[in-house]
């Protein structure tokens, strides 16, 4: 697939920011004592959102601006799927 040099600086935009949730993550659930695991559960929620919006930017399509992952799956084309079921991100919506 040939993406134009714009295009994949977005990409790498989306990817390095989700990643950067799910270090954030990461560090949370580090914590042994008092653990705040609704933040910790947001930036993960938040990762996703972003890879799906840096794989809808790669299709060319423009992501809806929503935190519903349900909806960003959606927009995927008919035949494209992602690894873990839509049903189950769900439960990840704010």
């Amino acid at each position: 697939m040939n993406v134009p040099p714009e295009i994949l600086e977005i990409l790498r935009q989306w990817v390095r920011k989700a990643e950067h949730d799910v270090e954030a993550a990461k560090r949370i659930m580090a914590v042994e004592e008092g653990c705040p695991y609704d933040t910790a559960c947001l930036h993960c929620q938040q990762a996703v959102e972003k890879y799906i919006k840096a794989l809808l930017t790669l299709l060319g399509i423009e992501a809806l601006r929503t935190h519903d992952l349900e909806r960003l799956a959606g927009q995927l084309p008919v035949g494209w799927q992602l690894a873990v079921p839509v049903a189950k991100l769900v439960g990840m919506n704010p």
